[in-house]
């Protein structure tokens, strides 16, 4: 009885993610996000904003982000981060890029996006993942 419970439940779940809203590109036209669209799947989502931070201290304190949240990878290129989150209960991989973009001496645009390696719907894990990064964020500059 509880197998058939936890079944229905799950099954109820993946109906209800599966017809949320689709991915997000968030102020990514305004700020021309140079990374990868998102795929018409809800399991990815890309966003554009400003810090009021310059270049350099924006990406020390994404760097201390990513290892805060314990990302599994972490690559760091001249203007960013490619970082790679495994999913713990099922081991699934889930990719990040972070590309920053200086546009005044104490201004810098992060470009940001979250998405899926496989399946449909991620149940809301990257959206999560990218509300937390930016507090996060915030958290890291003390």
């Amino acid at each position: 009885m509880k197998e058939k419970l936890l079944f229905i439940s799950i099954c109820s779940l993946l109906i209800i993610t599966s017809c949320a809203t689709k991915n997000e590109d968030m102020n990514t036209v305004k700020y021309n996000n140079p990374l990868e669209a998102c795929p018409d799947t809800p399991n990815c989502i890309r966003l554009s904003y400003e810090v009021e931070e310059d270049i350099s201290t924006a990406l020390e304190a994404f760097e201390k982000t990513l290892r805060r949240m314990k990302a599994h990878e972490i690559t760091m290129n001249d203007d960013g981060f490619h970082a790679v989150f495994r999913i713990p209960l099922f081991g699934f991989l889930d990719d990040v890029n972070i590309q920053l973009e200086g546009i005044k001496s104490d201004k810098t645009i992060v470009h940001m996006r979250s998405a899926s390696r496989i399946g449909y719907s991620d149940l809301g894990v990257n959206r999560m993942r990218v509300k937390k990064m930016r507090s996060e964020y915030v958290r890291s500059l003390k």
